[in-house]
């Protein structure tokens, strides 16, 4: 809790309580750029939410603004598992938000104790707040554990904190300031946040924004059966880098889970995809079946997620061929251009081998008149997704003996990507090349044995 800043707007709250008749009972929770207060009026309790007045001015003034309607349009909603809001008003002094009061501990800080048995429960709420949501054309961006209350018998909860909602539209000039033109600021929390999300990599859309709430929900799915947060060891550092690296490359692991829970297990798994076209191929609204429906509602549900999930390993299966042709293909140019470029450099010298092995390596061969060959291997290491198409290079190099990838230094070649071309690999390369070469001629002069067998990453300045 920020103490700081509920002391700083503090007094605008006593202020506008002053002018209804009411008062503060205590500070609740402060954090971002608003405090919230337990406040009592005509013996009613309800939350008092206080803006920092500098929040609304400015070039995010306009952003916060349309939040604050969003709001304003769920005054009175219907959705049990939703917080309610009474009232909103701006004024001079900034803006206020009441709200229920719920007298409930977060998920978060109840997480160990949840019981077994409520999980699908609790699931089945959260899902119909988050679809209201969506029905209502918003997007909460921000569904985690600290945002949900639950009620001391779990029997109940209900998602809070909708500061940063927005409309779920691909209409980036009006439908938030903060997305416009090139501007993609990330605004939630990175650790329950999809990569794509996190780091901006896809256009605002209504698909967009519904792969965003799945994941989330997969996250807060993922923590009530482990029993622990998303990504525990990375948010331990509070290093927001290695947080963002976490969810960017991590796989949760949802071995822990109980056996009664193995079919929520996949569905957070499947929430949990870092990809978000394959996200909305395996996950859909209906994947949420809850225990009460009807035995034929299942099985509609089912048959639905398993057509699904076919198609989506069918597409996925498809992608991955695709992937593995850019890479094979990227590679065999790759030795093709090597090849190009050192030939006119040896000429009459060294008689050139070379060839490419799928999308792992490319082997190089240069043999004198005296017996001497200098072998080069560039070791291919693509990366997982979502950047599948991109990877490191590494350079390994040995005087009359094939390298072994297990034992012999490699130096780093530099990062390629397939939609780019081999230019600067291959330029580097044959710089380091010509080195190689010439530590091998000089190992051999030093030792007067052209049959010697040496590591010549080792043996050089590349090492």
């Amino acid at each position: 809790m920020d103490q700081e800043l509920l002391q700083q707007l503090q007094p605008l709250a006593e202020r506008y309580l002053e002018m209804r008749g009411g008062k503060i009972v205590k500070p609740l929770a402060a954090g971002g750029s608003a405090a919230v207060y337990i406040a009592e009026d005509a013996g009613k309790l309800f939350a008092l939410k206080v803006y920092d007045p500098s929040l609304l001015l400015g070039k995010n003034g306009a952003a916060e603004l349309r939040r604050i309607e969003l709001q304003r349009g769920l005054i009175g909603h219907h959705c049990k598992f939703l917080v309610q809001i009474h009232e909103i008003v701006v004024n001079d002094d900034g803006c206020f938000l009441e709200m229920e009061y719920v007298p409930w501990d977060t998920l978060k800080d109840t997480l160990g104790k949840v019981p077994e048995g409520v999980i699908p429960k609790l699931l089945d709420q959260l899902v119909e707040a988050a679809r209201f949501l969506e029905d209502k054309g918003i997007v909460h961006r921000d569904i985690k554990p600290e945002n949900i209350l639950v009620a001391a018998d779990f029997s109940e909860l209900r998602l809070i904190d909708l500061g940063v909602v927005r409309a779920a539209s691909t209409d980036e000039e009006s439908a938030d300031a903060t997305d416009h033109g090139q501007r993609r600021p990330f605004v939630a929390t990175a650790q329950y946040s999809s990569p794509e999300y996190l780091f901006r990599l896809e256009v605002p859309s209504a698909e967009m924004w519904r792969a965003l709430t799945f994941y989330q929900i997969g996250g807060v799915l993922h923590d009530l059966l482990v029993k622990r947060p998303l990504f525990s060891e990375a948010a331990r550092t509070e290093n927001k880098h290695v947080i963002s690296m976490a969810v960017f490359r991590e796989l949760p692991n949802l071995s822990s889970a109980s056996a009664e829970h193995a079919s929520l297990a996949l569905l957070a798994s499947h929430c949990l995809v870092k990809d978000p076209n394959l996200r909305l191929r395996l996950v859909s609204w209906d994947r949420f079946v809850s225990p009460d429906l009807t035995g034929a509602d299942r099985l509609r549900a089912n048959s639905v997620q398993v057509r699904a999930t076919a198609q989506a390993k069918r597409e996925f299966d498809q992608q991955q061929r695709s992937i593995v042709l850019k890479r094979d293909g990227f590679v065999r140019n790759c030795e093709a251009a090597l090849r190009q470029s050192l030939l006119p450099l040896i000429s009459g010298a060294f008689t050139l081998t070379s060839f490419a092995k799928g999308s792992e390596t490319v082997q190089i061969q240069l043999r004198d008149n005296q017996g001497l060959t200098v072998h080069v291997m560039l070791l291919f290491t693509w990366h997982a997704d979502p950047l599948p198409t991109r990877g490191t290079v590494t350079l390994l190099a040995a005087a009359n003996v094939e390298p072994d990838i297990s034992t012999f230094k490699q130096a780093a070649a530099g990062e390629v990507d397939v939609a780019s071309d081999s230019t600067d690999l291959c330029v580097a390369t044959v710089d380091r090349v010509g080195i190689l070469v010439e530590t091998a001629l000089g190992l051999i002069a030093m030792h007067g044995n052209s049959s010697m067998q040496a590591d010549l990453v080792e043996n050089s300045p590349l090492q």
